[in-house]
C-alpha cells in the first residue's frame, strides 16, 4: 500500500474565495511576525492585483507551511553578475508561516524542490532573492550561513523598498527520490492564468 509524500507543493489558488483564504493566512501571520509583513504585503498584492502571478504553497500534513512566488523568466536589472545571462527560475518573497512546526527545514525543502524544478523545466540556475533579518549582524550571517550550507552562493546583497535583500543562487540538480517526501503538482508548463478582480 502506497503512502503519500508528507509534504506538497501546488500552485497558488485561482478562485477568488480561495484568494481570500489566503489572504487572511498571509495576513495573521504578519500580524504574528511583524519582519514579515512587507513580503505578506506583497504576496497579497500578487494575488489580488497582478494577472500570471505564479504563487506557489507548500504544505505539510495539511497544514500550510510556506507561500512564495515564481518567476520563470525574470528581469535580473538588479543582479549584474556573470552568470545572470544563463537561464534561471526566480524565487521571491518567500514567506514562511511562524506557525509551521519546529524543526520543518522549510529553506531545505524549498532548495531541493526549486534545483530539481528547475532541471526539469531546463534551467541552469535557482536564484532567490532572500530577505535579510532586520535585527544584528550577527542574525544576517546566521541565515547566510545556513543558505550557504544547502548550497546557496550569496552573490551580493542589495537594498530594495522592502529592506536589504540578499541575492542567491544555486545550480539546477535532478533530484529523482524526491517524490518520496514531496508531492510536486506545480507544472512544468505554466498554465494559463485568467485576469483577476482587482480591489479597489
Amino acid at each position: 500500500m502506497s503512502t503519500a509524500p508528507p509534504y506538497l507543493m501546488t500552485p497558488g489558488p485561482v478562485r477568488q474565495e480561495d484568494r481570500d483564504r489566503l489572504t487572511v493566512d498571509l495576513t495573521s501571520w504578519a500580524r504574528a511576525r511583524p519582519a514579515l509583513r512587507p513580503h505578506t504585503e506583497a504576496l497579497i498584492t500578487l494575488l489580488h492585483h497582478s494577472d500570471g502571478a505564479e504563487i506557489i504553497t507548500l504544505s505539510g500534513d495539511g497544514q500550510l507551511l510556506a507561500v512564495l512566488h515564481l518567476v520563470r523568466e525574470p528581469l535580473l536589472t538588479a543582479w549584474n553578475i556573470p552568470t545572470c545571462t544563463e537561464p534561471g527560475l526566480l524565487l521571491c518573497h518567500l514567506v514562511k508561516s511562524p506557525h509551521a512546526p519546529a524543526g520543518e527545514d522549510i529553506m531545505r525543502l524549498v532548495t531541493l524542490w526549486s534545483a530539481d524544478f528547475a532541471a526539469r523545466t531546463g534551467k541552469q540556475w535557482v536564484r532567490g532573492e532572500v530577505p535579510l533579518p532586520t535585527g544584528t549582524p550577527a542574525d544576517t550571517n546566521r541565515l547566510l550561513a545556513l543558505a550557504q550550507d544547502i548550497g546557496w552562493g550569496h552573490e551580493k546583497t542589495v537594498s530594495t523598498p522592502v529592506g536589504h535583500v540578499a541575492l542567491m543562487q544555486c545550480r539546477a540538480e535532478p533530484h529523482p527520490n524526491q517524490n518520496l517526501f514531496l508531492d510536486c503538482q506545480v507544472p512544468t508548463i505554466p498554465v494559463p492564468v485568467g485576469p483577476t478582480v482587482v480591489r479597489p
